[in-house]
């Protein structure tokens, strides 16, 4: 089975569990489901422990579900069942009190931790939830803002400060060869913060960003003379890389990850996230770009 490998003045602190979870679809990153004309605190009416969610472990690929549909768990008391891709069965449990703060758009959201385990797979995953005034029920984010698992990375706090869930962590080392039984030894502290920009979630500090990771489990794509990267499947998303020159161009995750964006611009677009190197600053970027000729 396949895992995606992916962040307040409370701290939500990482329980040594794993988790997933309310009756809401995962919006598409560019959905303004957190409307401004909402109750501002709504969603701490929200019960995300009878909830419908999505999880990695159910949807690998981390396409959007949309209306309703699509791989999730419904939790029953903060637990829930379900299966994988594959039909494998999964466990999930809610971890932590949700955190809540404004992050951009003048209402409340709700970063919260499900958990969930499959086989000898264990991942926590912190989605953001944000209230749909339309659809009287908070909406979950169709990406993680992070995620802990056992042989991944792991997040040592999720908190709300400055407009934004800050996410601690400790990355894997993209580098290091090592056996699962080594991760420990081999992570990288981190931080950044996670906040709404023209309706879309992104990673805004330290700098602009995908959610996703940018690890290096890539595939070599092409070389390329330009390319424009974005923070998410949508060109009003903030433009987190342009490129300039000839660079080298890896597809993260294979073609899994194309997305067709048809039912949000009117018209087949295709998405693909990708990892940038050879650029003028000798830096690494990712980020989605949209597929010629997809």
């Amino acid at each position: 089975m396949r895992r995606t490998g992916l962040a307040f003045a409370a701290v939500l602190v990482i329980a040594a569990a794993t988790a997933c979870g309310p009756g809401g679809s995962a919006p598409e990153p560019g959905d303004r489901s957190g409307s401004p004309t909402a109750a501002p605190d709504r969603i701490k009416q929200f019960d995300f422990g009878t909830a419908a969610w999505n999880h990695p472990f159910l949807n690998p690929e981390l396409r959007p579900v949309r209306h309703g549909a699509g791989p999730t768990v419904r939790l029953r008391g903060g637990k829930g069942t379900g299966k994988t891709s594959d039909g494998a069965p999964v466990a999930c449990h809610l971890v932590g009190s949700p955190v809540y703060g404004d992050i951009g758009d003048g209402t409340l959201a709700a970063a919260v931790a499900l958990s969930c385990a499959a086989g000898n797979g264990d991942a926590t995953s912190w989605y953001v939830w944000r209230w749909s005034a339309a659809s009287h029920t908070a909406v979950q984010s169709d990406q993680p803002i992070a995620q802990d698992a056992r042989c991944g990375d792991a997040v040592d706090s999720v908190r709300y400060a400055g407009h934004a869930f800050v996410v601690a962590a400790r990355e894997l080392d993209e580098h290091a060869a090592m056996s699962c039984a080594d991760a420990g030894h081999a992570r990288r502290k981190t931080t950044y913060a996670v906040a709404l920009r023209h309706g879309f979630l992104e990673r805004v500090r330290p700098a602009p960003a995908a959610l996703r990771s940018c690890r290096n489990n890539s595939h070599p794509e092409d070389g390329s003379h330009g390319a424009t990267l974005y923070a998410t499947r949508s060109s009003g998303s903030d433009v987190v890389y342009r490129t300039t020159g000839r660079v080298r161009v890896l597809s993260v995750g294979g073609t899994d990850y194309y997305e067709d964006d048809a039912d949000l611009t009117g018209k087949a677009v295709h998405w693909q996230f990708v990892r940038v190197e050879g650029t003028a600053d000798n830096t690494v970027h990712c980020g989605y770009r949209m597929v010629p000729g997809a």
